[in-house]
């Protein structure tokens, strides 16, 4: 859940000032087009998750039109050459699909997905920066820092400023995220006792081939857990010989080689909704 407090007064004139003085600091080509004339505050809406249990809401900061947005959109671009350089990043379900098409399974070989909890509403700024800060330099990354820390927005006529976390809608959002999930599985991966036999990652969700049996894989999955106290998983196991990933259906033949079908998730039965669309901190300035 994102973490947010009231304020009394919009912000949007003193950030204004900062991110304009940052902007033409950074010696960026054609600078003023990276600075929004007269910015809208963002707004928050809620999109409910259909696929998941309890239909809970995803809050969205859509910031089109918003003070940083153009900015954003240009770091985006910047930054996108760095993702996907890890052997484990996917692209798409095409992607994937050619990845494991010719991997054969062990009868004692385990299929199993991670799947991390609300992951851009529980990565740190601070964690997210120090990231960035390691395979850029410090004018972009302080242009980013910028973008990720400047998030505000209206609902219901009243201002709200995000205090930590990356938020959905901003077009940097996705970059940084894949980013820190690179970053977090390099470091899963060399420190890990026992390695998997595969493993394949689009985004927050990972893909294992586990060849070291069920005991090895809670404590795998413990060893992710305790990289990053921000991060949690949830673990999906194979079920008759097949796992969903992504929007396919992995599964087992008999001569030990991987077939593939199209899937869809299922519609939970429940019809409440888990959470509410805003939940808030207020604060006094």
């Amino acid at each position: 859940m994102l973490l947010r407090k009231f304020v009394h007064k919009n912000p949007l004139k003193n950030i204004t000032k900062e991110v304009s003085s940052l902007i033409k600091a950074s010696n960026i080509k054609d600078n003023k087009t990276l600075i929004e004339n007269c910015p809208y505050t963002p707004r928050i809406y809620g999109a409910p998750k259909t696929h998941k249990e309890w239909i809970p809401i995803r809050h969205i900061v859509n910031t089109i039109g918003g003070l940083t947005y153009h900015l954003s959109k240009y770091l985006a671009k910047k930054l996108k050459p760095l993702v996907g350089n890890n052997d484990s990043f996917v692209k798409d379900s095409t992607h994937f699909i050619n990845e494991i098409k010719d991997i054969k399974l062990d009868k004692n070989y385990i299929l199993v997905s991670f799947d991390v909890i609300s992951f851009y509403t529980n990565i740190p700024i601070e964690g997210a920066m120090e990231v960035v800060l390691k395979i850029t330099n410090p004018k972009t990354s302080k242009l980013v820092e910028i973008c990720l820390k400047s998030t505000f927005f209206t609902f219901l006529g009243n201002v709200y400023e995000q205090t930590c976390r990356v938020a959905m809608g901003c077009p940097l959002s996705p970059i940084i995220i894949n980013l820190v999930m690179e970053d977090f599985e390099s470091k899963a991966l060399e420190s890990a006792p026992l390695k998997p036999k595969l493993c394949k990652i689009f985004v927050d969700d990972t893909f294992i081939i586990c060849p070291h049996g069920l005991e090895a894989l809670e404590a795998f999955k413990q060893h992710l857990i305790n990289i990053s106290s921000s991060i949690n998983f949830t673990m999906e196991l194979e079920t008759n010989e097949s796992l969903p990933f992504l929007d396919i259906l992995i599964s087992r033949n008999p001569d030990d080689s991987i077939f593939h079908q199209v899937y869809c998730k299922k519609k939970p039965t429940q019809n409440s909704v888990s959470m509410p669309l805003l939940a808030t901190t207020p604060t006094k300035n």
